[in-house]
């Protein structure tokens, strides 16, 4: 019966797939009854589900779920959300509760068997065909899909603006806290993890985080304060690198503006890469005059260095114009005096060659001035 990747809510989501095995079940035990049953409440769920995620007439979930399915059927009748011969076969199931009362199946006279519970599947398809088509109308793509979409077609980067543009808020928001970082945390632990797919769903991550309402990004960026003070360390390592920039502090309070300072220049000290240093852009803002030599010193250090590979060196150097430029006054000020610091201890030692790498330092700093 395939994947429910389109469906939005994810109970009935889970509903829906395992009640998908059971019918199976049922088929193969010929229990023609608990077909019908079973068909009928999943196609409730799909109706219900286009129903929340189209925003009809402002219905809520506690709304639907008060109403039975031939209701439902009437109103997706009236939104030409079904064809006429979906709704027309629609009555193979939407008695089916009656069949669980076996006094209304003698006094109905309902016939249970192969050929209707055969019927009742054929239904079943049709709505989901046809609910699919509706929905990716009206609501763009689920979570899922995007991912899924990413995962077996590369090329999907090229045209992810759009597909983002398509889906409505609240799916973003739902790709962003659960369904993205689920999945990159599940590649991340396989045994051989897809690097190019974790890189598809990290540029994912931040092009949606991009185009969110200000009220998502909140969400979002507490989300990663929240796993930062209870996490394990790889969870909040990947999240702070892959889905975190410095630049998303806008979104936090003070309190939470130091704690996640504070972690990130920690790691400057201890594990200082390349993700970090593209994560750290913007974190210039957030900087204390009493930041500045565990913000600089760490980088003049891979700067400076013979063994470090060239482009983390460039990543270092590219880290301090940026931090100067953003900073208040007096952090700018001091972060150009301890380069200066830098620049006369290397020269005490005789190492000119690593003082004019700080100079040149100096001079990209000032050429940052928006003027």
């Amino acid at each position: 019966m395939g994947r429910f990747d389109f469906i939005n809510d994810e109970e009935f989501r889970n509903s829906l797939e395992s009640d998908t095995s059971e019918v199976q079940r049922c088929i193969d035990g010929n229990a023609w009854k608990a077909v019908h049953v079973l068909v009928g409440s999943m196609i409730e769920c799909l109706l219900m589900d286009h129903l929340l995620a189209t925003g009809f007439k402002g219905v809520t979930r506690a709304d639907l779920l008060k109403k039975d399915l031939s209701e439902l059927i009437e109103i997706c009748r009236n939104e030409k959300v079904l064809t006429s011969k979906t709704i027309d076969l629609s009555s193979a199931v939407k008695t089916y509760r009656n069949l669980i009362h076996p006094g209304r199946l003698l006094r109905l006279g309902e016939k249970v068997d192969g050929s209707s519970a055969a019927v009742a599947q054929a239904l079943l398809q049709m709505v989901i065909s046809e609910i699919t088509a509706r929905k990716k109308e009206k609501c763009g793509l689920t979570a899922e899909q995007i991912i899924a979409k990413l995962e077996c077609d590369p090329s999907g980067m090229t045209i992810l603006h759009h597909l983002l543009k398509d889906t409505t808020e609240p799916e973003r928001q739902r790709l962003l806290l659960k369904v993205l970082p689920a999945r990159y945390f599940d590649l991340d632990a396989d045994f051989v993890p897809n690097d190019e797919v974790m890189e598809r769903l990290s540029g994912c991550f931040r092009a949606t985080f991009d185009i969110a309402t200000d009220e998502t990004k909140k969400k979002v960026t507490m989300e990663f304060v929240s796993i930062l003070k209870q996490e394990g360390q790889n969870k909040v390592y990947i999240w702070e690198t892959e889905f975190f920039r410095a630049s998303d502090m806008k979104y936090l309070d003070p309190i939470e503006i130091d704690v996640v300072r504070d972690h990130m220049l920690s790691r400057l000290g201890t594990d200082l890469s390349i993700s970090l240093l593209n994560a750290m852009r913007g974190i210039g803002k957030y900087l204390r005059v009493s930041d500045i030599e565990k913000t600089v010193d760490p980088l003049i250090r891979v700067i400076v260095s013979e063994k470090r590979e060239e482009a983390l060196k460039a990543a270092a150097e590219e880290c301090i114009p940026d931090a100067w430029l953003y900073a208040p006054q007096e952090v700018s000020a001091r972060i150009m005096a301890r380069l200066d610091a830098w620049i006369t201890n290397f020269c005490s030692k005789g190492l000119e060659g690593k003082a004019e790498k700080v100079r040149k330092l100096k001079k990209a700093c000032e050429a940052e001035l928006p003027f």
